[in-house]
């Protein structure tokens, strides 16, 4: 599932809310959703109706001993005077379901975790992604298939599924009501679909689009993106929503010169090519304005200038290393007005450069690329 990570971190950093179709995603999300689930009567419909759908169509045999023995256990559950006899069958099988339903649970539980699910639940949890739940063909019905029965249901079950995503990457592009996100297989969808004719193309679907694959493919480039977490980026996101709204409209901006659809494959080359002509000299420009408006450096010019020196002040100097605001706030408390003007000056001047600094559109890029880098050490 790194794939669907990796798009939910750029719809995160980027979106107010996101909205996920995504497969594997919808089928991970379900799955441990039922593993939570704590009525053993559902536990037991879950369970029968997983060996006569999935189990079996490879061993029959095995999935009407499953069903026959969940017909035995729900009499035993339902019978209101059992006998001796009857309890100790009920005890045994009612230890044996719940070790049946816990290797069940760990099996999917650990397969979530090896795919990343990880990220994703954390992503759920936030409250701000909406994940598409697919109803083709019953998505659960996929829990434990072997290789053979995944072939001997390919044409029904992932033709289903095929279709059923394909109308919602089409309408995605057609309606233009969102700002539509695509991996490679996605965007093949959509290309496929357009180049024959039967996927209809909005202005604001192209356009959005456009915006959408450009933010996405610059957010995808961010020192060490793939190794935040989804926790990392919604911090990023919420301390930097100011800055944010700039960057969205630079992103418009230059999405507008783009020559390819975001499905095509052209559209790669197109976004490398404002990164480099655009959007990379505007970062170091920050980078080189924030080197300058370091305020250690302002107040030390400020503080070092002969004109503001007493006695005094000049013993206060030599006796600080300046190595901290607080130190050098101090410092000029105690020594001459002249002193404390001056610092004060240089304050004001650093704030009035940084203001300046975080109204540049490309502010946020840059932050964000510097706060991904701290949160990696």
């Amino acid at each position: 599932m790194a794939n669907d990570v990796r798009l939910l971190k750029a719809g995160l950093l980027y979106a107010d809310r996101v909205r996920m179709c995504s497969v594997g995603a919808s089928l991970t999300l379900r799955m441990l959703k039922v593993t939570r689930i704590t009525d053993l009567g559902r536990q037991m419909d879950y369970i029968e109706r997983h060996f006569r759908e999935n189990i079996g169509r490879d061993d029959p045999e095995a999935a009407e001993t499953m069903i026959e023995f969940a017909r035995r256990y729900r009499g035993l559950r339902r019978s209101r005077n059992p006998d001796r006899e009857q309890i100790a069958l009920k005890m045994q099988l009612a230890s044996e379901f719940g070790r049946i339903w816990a290797q069940f649970s760990s099996g999917w539980e650990e397969f979530a975790r090896k795919a990343g699910a990880r990220e994703v639940v954390a992503a759920q949890r936030s409250g701000l992604v909406d994940f598409y739940e697919f109803d083709a063909g019953g998505i659960e019905r996929t829990a434990g298939l072997t290789i053979s029965s995944n072939e001997l249901r390919s044409n029904e079950y992932y033709g289903e599924i095929t279709t059923e995503l394909f109308e919602l990457l089409s309408r995605s592009v057609s309606d233009g009501s969102t700002h539509p996100l695509f991996d490679d297989q996605a965007g093949n969808f959509v290309r496929l679909g357009v180049d024959a004719g039967v996927t209809e193309v909005s202005e604001s679907g192209l356009a959005r689009g456009r915006h959408a694959g450009l933010a996405s493919h610059l957010l995808r480039r961010l020192p060490l993106f793939d190794d935040a977490t989804v926790g990392e980026v919604l911090d990023i996101r919420k301390e930097l929503d100011k800055p944010l709204v700039r960057f969205r409209s630079a992103i418009v901006a230059f999405s507008d010169g783009m020559r390819a659809a975001s499905w095509e494959p052209e559209a790669a080359g197109d976004a490398v090519e404002l990164l480099v002509k655009e959007v990379e000299p505007a970062v170091l420009e920050i980078e080189e304005l924030v080197q300058t408006n370091h305020l250690r450096g302002h107040l030390t010019n400020a503080l070092t200038d002969p004109q503001h020196w007493t006695a005094g002040g000049a013993l206060g100097v030599a006796a600080y290393n300046l190595a901290s605001l607080p130190e050098l706030a101090s410092l000029a408390v105690g020594g001459t007005v002249g002193l404390a003007a001056s610092a004060r000056k240089a304050y004001l001047e650093w704030r009035e450069m940084q203001q300046e600094i975080e109204g540049k559109h490309l502010f946020f890029y840059y932050e964000a690329g510097r706060r991904l880098s701290e949160a990696s050490r």
